[in-house]
């Protein structure tokens, strides 16, 4: 695929370059560069009038589907392109192509179309027209004109007459290739969408076509083009039309599927058109017609299901039993409607009298014992890795379980199935234990048996087979350390049984006649089902809110505690702390690490107490002086940082206490504002001394705790330090306020 920058962007067309030239042929159209595009879609019109105006072009065009390119002088693509091109345009619907076809274009349209190659007996005519004065000339040429023109339009229209026909050619060679059959497929199957009517007018006048399209009934693309007959689908107008002929038609189909039942190409492409019609008219039920649906259902009477039956019997093909389920769901549908006509708004649709469905599929049910039991001549044996030999189930008898199961939903024909189907069904589960597809269909047909009020047909299930005896056998505690693959379902099947015991007699009294222990059984499936039937953490995928089972027991997820956001609350007298980042300048401070460490751990460990001397003082007071720090900014010394830390936490509850007094200071601090270092200095005074009396308690209680208290503390108490350095600090503030007074 590629983009075409001429439809987006209004480019000049290369057909409208094309058209000037004179003696313009197909082959110069279709030998253009990216000129396919082109014609099917925005030149699609001049192109259609270029081949209308010259029919002769327009034969040749199909010629190129028809007949094999035998021209030497022709490359190789040419030989593939032409025919390409030639079906997808006449497969592109274009309305003035297929019209073209059927109905005889008038001498005005010939006049209107704009033909870029124009006669040289017409440029003459007109020359003459304009120079010539004498009107004998004139008269004589005009006729003269006249007479080849009419010879010309007699000539096209024989062309025209026979570009159906010609078209249609093709099935007439004994063998078709399947490329050529898909070109001629995608070109008749666009006129039957558009002109459908009058190609059935036109196969009237010539039955040997159909006779033709039956020859070659092994090629999938000449059934579909039958098929799009029978149906005359996206035109909903036709739908009424030739319908004797439509069911003629497939009847003759039907006819043909039994004579070459040997072929299984044959039996599967009729088959499939079977199936496809019997599935849109259940699909589309509301937009068929009632002729429509009468047609089929007069099919179905006529060629009833046991037909097919034999078919599939004869030939091991799936289609055949998916003709009969097929069948049996249009018949459903028809049903349903009778039932809720009322309900259907569209009250002008007749309700369709339905067969009986009993003489339809009693007679089929007799023979699914036989095609169970049949050996299958087209699945090959084969060695798994493990090394042993496993026989395929095949599609056909997956098919023919799957017609047992739907028609076990009919109450009217459950008295015809016999305990041999069920038993044959039970066989070959034991025979495939890793058919998932198989062991489903066995699980519904069970539970299908055992929902029926027929006791009849649950005592052909549970006391005329092994069922039980299977289900325990291949279940039980012993046989689990096989894993087969259909123990899941036996286990489901187990515990359903179990649990709706009381609802079927005749299953009880299966129980009973059964030498084992069926209690036990289940009693050894308990832990089996406490492994299956528990959610994963306790959650139910399929509920929209996940909810955690109350019966389900899980220990107790200790989650941790959130990390609470340390928020510094500022003492009165004391600067806004920005930051408690260690800078580099503090490097005997602790680091950011320790620092949390300390605020997560739940216990406090105090650390033993330190000496203070002179020398500390003076190593403090030269560490400032260098560091050339203000005097009444404590922010950056660690040590101050950790007694406002542990006078933080000791001190909450005298907090309340001097909430007042703390406001107060505040308050004047804030008015005195941070220029004025006297001022400063006299609410740190203040506040000092409010605070020394409990520190000194603190500093001695800490003390004493140290000494009974080792070195080393548990790692999970927490880390406070004491508050050793804290007369050094006030030496310190007193040497400093000295100094500032002189």
């Amino acid at each position: 695929m590629f983009f075409n920058f001429n439809r987006f962007f209004g480019f000049q067309q290369k057909l409208d370059n094309l058209l000037k030239n004179e003696g313009l042929t197909i082959e110069t159209i279709f030998n253009e560069d990216d000129i396919l595009q082109e014609l099917k879609g925005s030149s699609s019109a001049k192109f259609a009038d270029f081949l209308i105006q010259h029919p002769q072009e327009y034969k040749k065009m199909i010629g190129y589907i028809v007949n094999e390119i035998n021209d030497d002088s022709l490359d190789k693509t040419c030989r593939t392109k032409y025919p390409f091109y030639s079906s997808e345009i006449l497969g592109q619907e274009n309305e003035k192509l297929i019209n073209f076809l059927f109905d005889k274009p008038e001498d005005d349209i010939f006049d209107g179309i704009n033909n870029p190659i124009e006669d040289d007996e017409t440029q003459q005519v007109g020359t003459s027209d304009k120079n010539n004065n004498n009107q004998i000339e004139d008269q004589e040429t005009q006729l003269e004109a006249t007479a080849k023109k009419n010879e010309k339009l007699k000539e096209n229209e024989e062309i025209r007459a026979n570009l159906l026909d010609y078209l249609l050619q093709l099935l007439e060679d004994d063998a078709l290739n399947v490329t050529t059959a898909g070109y001629l497929a995608k070109a008749l199957n666009t006129i039957i969408l558009k002109r459908g009517l009058c190609f059935w007018e036109h196969l009237k006048h010539n039955p040997q076509v159909i006779s033709n399209l039956f020859k070659h009934c092994y090629l999938k693309h000449i059934v579909d083009i039958i098929d799009r007959l029978i149906s005359l689908e996206d035109n909903y107008e036709q739908h009424n039309e030739y319908m004797i002929d439509r069911l003629a038609l497939l009847q003759r189909l039907a006819q043909i599927l039994k004579a070459k039942e040997y072929s299984q190409v044959i039996v599967q492409n009729i088959c499939e058109l079977f199936e496809g019609q019997f599935r849109k008219a259940v699909q589309q039920y509301e937009t068929q017609t009632q002729e429509y649906k009468k047609m089929l259902l007069q099919f179905v009477q006529q060629i009833t299901p046991s037909y097919f039956m034999s078919i599939a019997l004869q030939t091991q093909q799936a289609v055949a039993y998916n003709v009969i389920i097929a069948q049996l769901e249009f018949l459903n549908k028809l049903a349903f409607q009778n039932e809720h006509q009322d309900q259907i708004e569209n009250t002008e649709k007749e309700s369709l009298k339905i067969p009986d469905i009993v003489p339809l599929f009693s007679l089929l049910i007799k023979d699914f014992s036989k095609a169970l039991n049949q050996q299958d001549q087209f699945n090959i044996s084969f060695k798994s890795t493990v090394g042993t030999c496993i026989t395929p189930l095949g599609e056909c008898k997956l098919s023919l379980i799957q017609l047992i199961n739907n028609l076990l939903s009919k109450s009217e024909l459950q008295n015809y199935y016999s305990y041999s189907i069920f038993q044959s069904i039970i066989n070959l589960v034991k025979q495939h234990p890793s058919n998932n597809q198989l062991h489903l269909l066995f699980e519904k047909i069970v539970l299908a048996v055992f929902a029926s009020n027929n006791e009849q047909l649950q005592k052909s299930m549970f006391s005329e087979t092994n069922l039980i005896t299977f289900i325990i056998e291949n279940n039980n505690e012993e046989a689990r350390k096989n894993k087969f693959g259909f123990q899941g379902v036996l286990t489901r099947l187990s515990n359903y049984l179990h649990q709706n015991a009381t609802q079927s007699q005749q299953f009880q009294l299966s129980l009973q006649q059964v030498n084992v222990n069926w209690s036990q059984y289940m009693d050894g499936l308990n832990e089996v089902n406490k492994k299956e039937q528990e959610w994963i953490l306790g959650v139910n995928p399929k509920q929209k809110s996940f909810q955690l089972s109350e019966e389900i027991s899980s220990p107790n997820i200790i989650m941790p505690e959130p990390l609470v956001q340390y928020a510094y609350t500022q003492p009165s007298g004391f600067r806004k702390c920005e930051s408690f980042e260690n800078s580099d300048e503090d490097n005997e401070g602790k680091n950011e690490e320790e620092i949390q460490h300390d605020q997560q751990e739940q216990k406090i460990e105090p650390e033993p107490e330190t000496e203070t001397g002179t020398g500390q003082q003076q190593e403090v007071s030269n560490q400032n002086n260098n560091n050339q720090k203000d005097p009444l900014d404590f922010d950056s010394n660690p040590d101050v940082q950790e007694e406002i830390i542990k006078t933080q936490e000791q001190n909450i509850p005298q907090d309340e206490e001097k909430t007042e007094q703390n406001q107060q200071i505040e308050q004047g601090k804030e008015n005195e504002g941070k220029d004025n270092q006297d001022d400063q200095f006299q609410i740190y005074q203040l506040e000092q001394k409010q605070y020394t009396n409990e520190e000194v308690i603190h500093t001695q209680e800490v003390q004493e705790e140290d000494n009974l208290k080792p070195q080393e503390s548990i790692p999970e108490q927490q880390h406070i330090p004491t508050d050793d350095k804290e007369p050094n600090q006030e030496e310190q503030i007193k040497q400093e306020d000295i100094g500032q007074q002189e």
